[in-house]
């Protein structure tokens, strides 16, 4: 009963998870923020590929195992109408036509409802191509409500930052991966 206490008394203190410190404290490690994204989320994403594979904030995985549209679960908001967006996106470290902190878009579903991301159509479809080689950032962002989102035109220098702030979205759940040639 005592440690339970003082388990509950140290998150209280602090005003963050574990979890969110331990993702926060990483993205800030890889240059996700305030590269990409301004804030921490609150809680990882769980991302798993079809041979059991999953997102460890930075583990490696072979291209060959990433090819496929990993599941992707999340704690759901404690309010059963807010609405997120899932972007799966490569930084630019290396390409030199787009600006820093922008990303290349793998995939991106929006409204989804209940952490039910595979029950809505993507905005931009999944690319089964995915890069050999870079950090793969998985973004869960919450809406306040459903809602018509401008289309996304391109996948190269995608702005994350600015599509939050566009669209009123706040950071809620991520991940990532360092996708190795194999």
């Amino acid at each position: 009963m005592k440690l339970l206490l003082l388990a509950i008394l140290a998150v209280v203190r602090s005003g963050k998870t574990q979890d969110e410190e331990n993702v926060g404290a990483h993205f800030k490690k890889i240059g996700i923020i305030p590269d990409v994204i301004e804030e921490a989320p609150r809680d990882p994403a769980v991302v798993e590929f079809n041979r059991g594979d999953r997102a460890r904030l930075g583990n490696e995985l072979p291209a060959s195992k990433v090819k496929i549209v990993p599941d992707i679960t999340y704690r759901p908001s404690p309010y059963d109408d807010n609405y997120c967006v899932l972007i799966l996106g490569v930084n630019n470290t290396e390409n030199a036509n787009c600006p820093k902190g922008t990303q290349y878009i793998y995939g991106c579903w929006q409204n989804i409802i209940g952490g039910d991301v595979f029950g809505v159509n993507p905005t931009v479809s999944y690319e089964d191509n995915p890069p050999t080689n870079g950090i793969v950032v998985f973004l869960v962002l919450e809406q306040s409500r459903r809602r018509n989102f401008k289309p996304i035109e391109k996948r190269t220098c995608f702005n994350t930052k600015q599509f939050m702030q566009d669209n009123n979205l706040f950071i809620y759940a991520g991940n990532d991966i360092k996708v190795v040639p194999k």
